[in-house]
């Protein structure tokens, strides 16, 4: 295995995932939010229609504003470089996307290169965004939706801006 994917059970990391299967390890991290559970279920999912195997690791719970939890990218890849050196990955990524780039500084192109400039002198491990230029897609199983309930919310961050790329079958309590 040469690659870690940090993996939401979102869609943007599902999209990361497909590329990297089947030589990955996925990572779904829990940190207390509000979706966790949904979010849990798909990761599942996915990587089981994927074959890719999951790890599933807790984190302290993060506070957050809304629906931002301040330096969750920074805290996951964190905690992912020592998972990546002990089952020898040379590469973490993650999922984020241009549209994260105005919301979560810890997912800008300048951050990430120099994340990654630390991660490799330090630890030997690459440290990617594949996605930041890149259109993400809706996987089948996957969940995008910052709240807890049963059906995504229409007006969390992670909704508005996935609604356009929703097929119309998928939205299904998301205009109520």
């Amino acid at each position: 295995m040469t690659k870690l994917v940090l993996f939401s059970g979102g869609h943007d990391s599902a999209n990361l995932l497909k590329r990297a299967a089947p030589d990955c390890l996925a990572v779904f991290f829990d940190y207390g939010q509000p979706a966790r559970l949904q979010e849990m279920r798909a990761a599942i999912t996915v990587c089981a229609d994927l074959g890719v195997e999951l790890m599933i690791e807790k984190m302290p719970e993060l506070g957050r504003d809304g629906d931002i939890h301040y330096g969750r990218n920074l805290l996951m890849v964190a905690q992912a470089i020592p998972i990546a050196i002990s089952v020898g990955a040379v590469e973490v990524q993650i999922g984020c996307i241009d549209l994260d780039h105005e919301q979560f500084p810890d997912c800008r192109p300048e951050f990430i290169k120099h994340l990654n400039a630390a991660t490799q002198a330090s630890y030997g491990v690459k440290v990617t965004a594949p996605l930041t230029s890149r259109p993400s897609y809706i996987v089948p199983g996957t969940w995008s939706c910052y709240g807890g309930g049963p059906y995504p919310c229409g007006t969390c961050l992670s909704c508005r801006q996935g609604q356009d790329r929703w097929p119309p079958h998928d939205r299904e309590g998301v205009d109520a």
